[in-house]
């Protein structure tokens, strides 16, 4: 299985918006064969507050494939061919293995993309870190989101970087989960769209309402002026 971690903060206040963002996750397998999901939340506001913490964990869509070995600090790119239906916005997991006397194995996503190749193929790609101290190595699993609520990015350009607010994120326990449909491939010249930071808030609005929202920032990462649908899915 793979995990994803939703969060309602609290404690906003008229002047403030309490927010709260997951900065950091990776999987470890402890000597033993125990494994581990973990994560770091960090209150990314400007007020001292809280959030209620929501974790879920999506099955797997398809067979095991390897990392192959990694030394403490390698990376690894992966890709999922034929990435359909256009509607599923995936989550990558991963089962490391490989721990010793020496440390845990320790493994990271570090960055997540899709791209439309020439011909119109989409794919879903991913960078693995070893983070750990030991060379080991990962199983990767592959858990996904269907989804019906999309929104066009409109052309951007490469390198432009988009942030855009969900309001009224309820019910206050989703998790959610962002994708993205590239269009605009040319015949030589992949599309491709990256999200690069994603954080939950509440806000309490001048008539008093609580309101909860989720903050995705997204980019062009390709070379070529091109869009996307952009895929918001819930956990």
């Amino acid at each position: 299985m793979s995990y994803t971690v939703g969060l309602s903060p609290r404690g906003a206040s008229i002047s403030a918006s309490c927010q709260f963002e997951v900065v950091s996750e990776w999987y470890q397998q402890n000597l033993g064969g125990e494994r581990e999901y973990h994560y770091i939340i960090k209150n990314v506001g400007t007020i001292s507050c809280g959030t209620d913490i929501h974790l879920y964990s999506l099955d797997d869509i398809a067979g095991f494939w390897n990392t192959g070995a990694l030394s403490p600090g390698q990376t690894t790119s992966k890709h999922w061919n034929n990435a359909n239906p256009h509607n599923l916005a995936y989550v990558p997991g991963l089962s490391p293995n490989g721990a010793t006397t020496s440390g845990p194995c320790k493994m990271e996503i570090t960055r997540t993309w899709y791209v439309e190749q020439p011909g119109g193929e989409r794919e879903f790609w991913f960078d693995v870190k070893n983070t750990g101290t030991v060379a080991c190595v990962a199983d990767v699993l592959l858990g996904s989101r269907s989804t019906v609520t999309m929104f066009g990015t409109g052309t951007k350009v490469p390198g432009q970087s988009t942030t855009v607010p969900h309001n009224n994120a309820n019910p206050l326990a989703a998790a959610y989960v962002v994708g993205f449909a590239p269009d605009g491939a040319t015949l030589t010249t992949p599309c491709k769209f990256q999200l690069t930071r994603s954080w939950y808030l509440q806000r309490i609005n001048a008539d008093g309402s609580v309101e909860r929202e989720f903050h995705q920032t997204y980019q062009n990462i390709g070379s070529i002026t091109c869009s996307a649908v952009r895929l918001l899915a819930t956990a």
